[in-house]
């Protein structure tokens, strides 16, 4: 899905640039999508994104929000609960274990975040959509 969004930006930054200014502002969010997809399983803070991106934080959240629609740490929680997802479907690690993962400073911080954005408790969100590991059963012929 993360992919899936990246590849549709940079579809949308190239087909949408006008000149250099808005080629160097393509090169601020590409790299900075890849920042924060390279530290999901972190922790990252605006200025560092900002000084990491040679910007001034205000500058970056008004760039950032133009193309995104979005601030740069909503879009970041938004991949933080993306991989949330995908630990909850296919792992059995816990709660708290894919909290610690996903460097929230609670259990508790992380299931108010994933409820925010998804509507769901991360339990009642795994029990939903569980995808059930292990082999399936095959249905025995009686031909023989």
């Amino acid at each position: 899905s993360a992919c899936h969004q990246l590849c549709s930006l940079l579809f949308l930054l190239k087909d949408g640039s006008r000149g250099p200014s808005s080629d160097k502002e393509s090169r601020h969010l590409e790299r900075a999508l890849r920042i924060m997809q390279k530290n999901v399983m972190g922790t990252l803070t605006l200025s560092e994104l900002a000084r990491e991106l040679n910007l001034t934080e205000s500058y970056f959240i008004r760039l950032f929000s133009k193309r995104m629609n979005q601030t740069p740490m909503k879009y970041y929680m938004k991949l933080k609960i993306e991989a949330a997802s995908a630990l909850l479907t296919c792992t059995e690690l816990s709660v708290k274990e894919i909290a610690a993962r996903l460097s929230f400073s609670s259990e508790f911080h992380f299931s108010k975040q994933f409820k925010l954005k998804t509507g769901l408790a991360p339990t009642f969100y795994r029990s939903r959509y569980l995808q059930q590991l292990g082999p399936v059963k095959e249905v025995e012929d009686n031909n023989g």
